[in-house]
């Protein structure tokens, strides 16, 4: 907060871009209220668009935790069309290990591993080769929830959905790793 003082609102601007959803979130919901404001509409549309849809959840939630970066593809793409997916996100989503996989209403029905992609034909679909059994995270499960999720299945991360079971947005192990150092 004594750092956040000392900047003025075009030097955090400048930081909340080159951030990370979550950690840009974390970083403007510490300020106050009129500060916040002028911040968000400081920043690029993109990023304005990401904060206004997370500062709404209360910080120790799914939602509140949650990143919006994440590779999701449809259940009918084949693994090549999958693959594409993951080469065009790659500057946006870091450490990608499992492609989340949605129907045609952004609901999260599966998952499948970077590893089966790679040694499956390139013209199969998704659907055949995703486990259907995902574990999720609902955006209104209390942070220590879903820290326990991740341990209790050893997870790197796990997708978070909402009331209609759609995907929004993935908790990253490092973003667990300080709910559970707290």
């Amino acid at each position: 907060e004594r750092v956040l003082s000392d900047l003025d609102n075009k030097a955090i601007s400048q930081i909340v871009q080159e951030l990370d959803s979550d950690d840009a979130a974390d970083l403007v919901g510490d300020l106050p209220a009129e500060r916040a404001r002028q911040i968000i509409e400081a920043v690029g549309e993109d990023v304005s668009r990401e904060l206004r849809k997370l500062l709404p959840y209360p910080e120790d939630s799914a939602g509140g935790i949650m990143a919006l970066e994440y590779v999701a593809v449809n259940a009918d793409s084949t693994v090549q069309e999958a693959i594409e997916t993951i080469r065009t996100k790659r500057e946006e989503v870091a450490n990608v290990y499992y492609l989340f996989v949605v129907d045609d209403h952004q609901r999260l029905v599966g998952v499948v591993s970077l590893k089966d992609l790679v040694l499956e034909a390139p013209t199969r679909r998704v659907k055949e080769i995703m486990n259907p059994e995902v574990i999720s995270a609902y955006i209104y499960n209390d942070q220590e929830e879903v820290a326990h999720l991740v341990k209790k299945y050893n997870l790197v991360s796990i997708p978070v959905v909402d009331e209609h079971h759609r995907l929004v947005g993935r908790i990253t192990h490092d973003d667990i790793i300080d709910v559970i150092e707290e």
